[in-house]
């Protein structure tokens, strides 16, 4: 069994650790893109790391594309940070 960790511990260390890697822009992208995974994780009770599956991981997509366009929901979901991190 993995050792519990919150969902905002996991997204605090996931971006410090790609800050070096990214460019300005492009970390304060990651940030926004799951600062919108944690609203959604917060909404449904989730609250560590192992309780993220491969099936939560489309109703987070179902949420989101309530509030954005396709277009942007395809740039958002796409290989981005939200499956990196789980």
């Amino acid at each position: 069994m993995l050792e519990p960790m919150s969902l905002h511990e996991a997204v605090t260390e996931y971006l410090a650790d790609r800050k070096n890697e990214l460019a300005e822009t492009s970390h304060e992208n990651h940030h926004y893109r799951l600062q919108r995974f944690l609203e959604w994780a917060d909404e449904t009770g989730l609250d560590d790391m192992n309780e993220i599956t491969g099936r939560k991981l489309p109703r987070f997509k179902q949420w989101r594309s309530e509030d954005v366009n396709n277009v942007t929901l395809k740039n958002q979901m796409g290989p981005s940070d939200i499956p990196r991190l789980v």
